[in-house]
């Protein structure tokens, strides 16, 4: 949690320094612990939810969900990440945003490339 905090204080290139002085994050890359910022920085910081409270879910999927998650919803929304696959749960974002009519929705955004 502690190099997540820092992240917004970080560049590339002194994320590499920070890496170096902290062996525990050597196989965390940059990109993937901007990731992990703003899903702390989103849950954590911002809607009060606690870390262990998100410890079993996806964080492809905490990062999609970082998006559409309020005081009022995030806790249904994350009742629905823990029983749902990272497909299943793109799919119901997507029916979910398609009811509202989200006219800026694009549902290949949430789907990595399946075969």
């Amino acid at each position: 949690n502690y190099a997540f905090r820092l992240m917004p204080e970080f560049s590339k290139h002194s994320w590499g320094s920070f890496v170096k002085k902290n062996p525990r994050l050597a196989n965390l890359s940059f990109s993937r612990a901007d990731r992990l910022a703003i899903i702390y920085d989103t849950f954590v910081m911002k809607l009060g939810i606690k870390p262990q409270e998100l410890s079993l879910i996806d964080t492809n999927i905490l990062l999609r969900l970082a998006t559409l998650a309020t005081k009022e919803n995030v806790y249904r929304w994350l009742a629905v990440a823990r029983k749902l696959k990272r497909p299943d749960f793109y799919d119901r974002v997507h029916a979910v945003r398609e009811f509202y009519g989200d006219k800026d929705w694009k549902p290949e955004y949430f789907y990595a490339k399946r075969k």
